[in-house]
């Protein structure tokens, strides 16, 4: 065998047992997550697909001017996430010493 203890090859072991499980598991989650977005995005194309050809045949009013407003919201809203998320994660980085 390694001239090591045998303490460090049960470490080296669980590590390395952790490291995979956990990529595994980070592959799986990435992967559903993936396909959970991708079946959404299909569905809210399909809605607004469906109101403009509702809009089209006069069965329904779309004040676009409205659902513009409201996209520009979340846009807005979305950035603010994405700051405050950006800013949490330099102060955690700079509370362990990272940065």
């Amino acid at each position: 065998m390694s001239n090591l203890p045998s303490f460090v090859n049960d470490l080296t072991l669980q590590l390395g047992v952790g490291v995979t499980v956990s990529a595994f598991l980070g592959l799986v989650v990435g992967y559903a997550v993936k396909k959970v977005l991708k079946v959404f995005t299909v569905l809210t194309g399909l809605y607004l697909a469906s109101l403009m050809y509702l809009a089209y045949r006069g069965v329904i009013t779309v004040h676009y001017d409205k659902v513009l407003q409201m996209a520009e919201d979340g846009a807005v809203s979305l950035n603010s996430i994405w700051r405050l998320q950006s800013s949490s994660t330099t102060l955690w980085s700079a509370f362990q010493g990272g940065g």
